[in-house]
């Protein structure tokens, strides 16, 4: 078997690396465009004010669309979505997206080298 030689750096880096990559989905996920803008967008009832009662004709249904419950997220949509999040593709500027995509690569190669340095450790392969 081997030995233990290391001052236990290996499991500190792979801690420090999963936190900030923790910290970088959780912030993302807190302060997403998507969601913000979502939030502040008017809900499409703008349009009516108490004294009228009537909402105008934008704002009508439509009586060609079938509103039935087929409606939701498809499968595809959804791996879609979970893509763009794990890309951070809701920040408009690509050159910031790239910097953070490449600082979570760098930390999840971090996190893979420190877990392929454990197994070589502790079993003895040769």
């Amino acid at each position: 078997m081997a030995t233990n030689s290391d001052s236990g750096f290996r499991l500190k880096l792979m801690l420090s690396l999963f936190v900030i990559i923790t910290l970088l989905y959780t912030s993302y996920a807190v302060f997403n465009p998507e969601t913000i803008n979502a939030s502040i967008e008017p809900d499409g009832l703008s349009n009516y004010t108490a004294s009228s009662s009537t909402i105008d004709d934008s704002q009508a249904l439509n009586e060609s669309y079938s509103y039935d419950a087929s409606e939701g997220q498809g499968f595809i949509d959804m791996v879609f979505g979970l893509g763009s999040f794990l890309t951070f593709g809701g920040i408009g500027n690509s050159w910031a997206r790239m910097l953070i995509n490449s600082v979570t690569t760098i930390c999840f190669i971090g996190i893979g080298y420190t877990v392929y340095l454990f197994v070589r450790d502790w079993i003895p392969f040769i």
